[in-house]
């Protein structure tokens, strides 16, 4: 199977707010997350973290914890790459400052 783009130039809508980016169909065997970027061209750093949430929607703890993007530069979140997105879970992300990263996925539905 190709990958697809799960996120594209997704940006958070508030502070420190765990926010939903990707939806895995309920209808696959998950989605393999090949590829994430977190980019920064903002006034200053941000850090963000990345969450895998099963389909009950209880949050745990981060993949990808307090990761920082200094301004003009990228992350390339290692720690989210080859992970698994069950079916019907949820790709979320938290940045420091709302709206200063933004993100970059691409995965493969199984």
């Amino acid at each position: 199977m190709a990958d697809v783009i799960l996120a594209n130039n997704f940006k958070t809508a508030a502070s420190t707010t765990i926010e939903a980016v990707y939806t895995s169909p309920t209808t696959s065997k998950g989605t393999l997350i090949t590829a994430f970027t977190a980019s920064n061209s903002a006034i200053a750093s941000s850090y963000f973290s990345a969450y895998i949430v099963d389909a009950s929607g209880v949050v745990g703890d981060p993949v990808q914890p307090q990761s920082i993007v200094v301004k003009d530069r990228k992350n390339a979140g290692s720690g989210i790459v080859n992970q698994l997105i069950p079916a019907g879970g949820t790709l979320r992300v938290s940045d420091q400052n709302a709206g200063y990263l933004n993100f970059y996925v691409t995965g493969r539905e199984l």
